[in-house]
């Protein structure tokens, strides 16, 4: 069994246990076609997708050994970077591991990575006192693969940390309680 197969079975066999429809899972990372050549072994998703697909269904993607591109490698190790800067709330890093995040293009996932880009600039205008702005890019950034939810049906959908955590963002800056 390959790689492919392998991955893919896992998808399936989440999905169905949690009798989720395809539709459910992938809605704003990819189509349901992708999906589908996913969990039928015919496509592998990238580290990225995997990660994304299997939050959304509740499950730790870290808990899957998962080889990845040398892309993947460093986007990964900036990324780690990135949280690092932010957490010391250290602008001149953040924004020296933001432009070579950004400077290296992305062949797959871009609505994912595209969310992180957004979300980091939203960091940067945070820790320079902009409310408005961190607030239009983090909603920016929510909008990359939280396309077709809406605030009004929060409860009843499916979320990667990176969404929850940014709804969660929202929340806090506009002082009330999405969640």
């Amino acid at each position: 069994m390959n790689d492919s197969n392998v991955i893919g079975a896992i998808l399936g066999m989440e999905r169905t246990n949690l009798s989720l429809t395809i539709s459910k899972v992938c809605d704003g990372l990819c189509s349901a076609s992708t999906y589908n050549r996913y969990e039928s072994g015919k496509m592998l998703p990238d580290k990225f997708m995997l990660s994304a697909l299997l939050e959304r269904m509740g499950k730790n993607p870290n808990r899957i050994v998962y080889t990845v591109t040398d892309e993947e490698h460093k986007l990964l190790d900036i990324k780690k970077k990135l949280k690092e800067s932010i957490l010391d709330n250290d602008y001149e890093r953040t924004k020296e591991y933001f432009d070579e995040y950004s400077d290296i293009p992305k062949t797959r996932c871009k609505n994912i990575h595209k969310q992180l880009e957004f979300e980091i600039e939203g960091e940067l205008c945070r820790m320079k006192g902009d409310t408005e702005e961190t607030l239009s890019l983090y909603r920016k950034a929510l909008e990359q693969t939280f396309k077709k939810k809406s605030l009004d049906n929060i409860n009843e959908s499916l979320y990667t940390v990176r969404e929850f955590k940014l709804l969660y963002k929202i929340g806090e800056i506009n002082d009330f309680d999405l969640l």
